[in-house]
């Protein structure tokens, strides 16, 4: 155990300090995660009409990449949803 011999007060001191320590890292981890949600709440992001274009045009070419590596054509899946490719 870390190099060196461990009686068993040894031992239980090791695993004492070790849920001691992921305590910490858990409450850490639950305090960041209240301020991130409490940010989110009071922050608001506007997204201009290009960049939000240029997302759909990038995840709509990655659908059809991956559509197309299945072997499937890309066609037959917008048609198969009852949409159209506009």
């Amino acid at each position: 155990m870390r190099g060196k011999d461990v009686d068993f007060a040894g031992f239980k001191e090791i695993i004492r300090q070790e849920i001691f320590e992921r305590k910490e890292t858990d409450a850490r981890i639950k305090d960041e995660n209240a301020l991130i949600e409490k940010l989110a709440e009071l922050t608001t992001v506007e997204f201009g009409v290009h960049l939000v274009q240029q997302q759909v045009e990038r995840v709509y070419a990655e659908i059809k990449d991956n559509i197309s590596q299945s072997g499937a054509k890309v066609s037959d899946y917008i048609e198969s949803l009852g949409l159209d490719e506009e």
